[in-house]
């Protein structure tokens, strides 16, 4: 009976070593175990971004616009009226079929003569004819405005009187979850 008291003691030995060497696995030292608790929240402020942003918009304005007033070819009175002439003037000159030809011939100079002058008349009269309109213009045009993107949030905390700053993605609220980790001092 008292081998087996001492294996069993033996047993127990080795095991509580075995234990304690878990527990200095870290070159010596004991581990550490965290826990969560709550820390009070003193300050929340948020992390902005300036980022810039191009907008197209229309810009428009009223433009004075010289419109010339076009109007049909004229009137073909001048034309007949020298070829009519031409021919009288033609049919003066020459002798049988040479007096054919004269009076051809005056009437395609007359009718030349005419339609020229009556060219002259018609832009002389028709200068400065045209007319002014205001006419809506407009153009799009790209600008830039800038806006401020929210990046995170710098907190304040505050844990067993001691203050804290970190920065995270969300506004944590009133309180905010820590991990307490306890290790001696060397």
């Amino acid at each position: 009976m008292r081998n087996i008291k001492r294996i069993l003691t033996t047993i127990l030995v080795a095991t509580g070593i075995g234990i304690s060497g878990c527990a200095t696995a870290d070159h010596g030292r004991p581990a550490t175990r965290g826990y969560r608790d709550y820390a009070r929240v003193t300050q929340v402020d948020p992390i902005l971004r300036t980022e810039r942003v191009p907008v197209q918009q229309e810009e428009c304005w009223d433009e004075e616009v010289y419109h010339e007033r076009r109007r049909g070819g004229g009137s073909a009175t001048p034309t007949i009226v020298g070829g009519v002439v031409g021919a009288v003037i033609g049919s003066q000159f020459g002798k049988g079929s040479g007096k054919d030809w004269a009076t051809v011939a005056g009437t395609v100079l007359g009718a030349s003569i005419g339609h020229d002058i009556g060219r002259d008349q018609r832009r002389d009269r028709y200068r400065d004819s045209g007319y002014t309109q205001l006419e809506r213009r407009c153009r799009i045009v790209e600008t830039y405005t800038e806006r401020q993107v929210e990046e995170g949030y710098r907190v304040a905390y505050e844990y067993h009187g001691q203050r804290y700053v970190t920065e995270l993605p969300y506004d944590p609220g009133k309180r905010m979850p820590v991990e307490v980790t306890v290790a001696p001092r060397y």
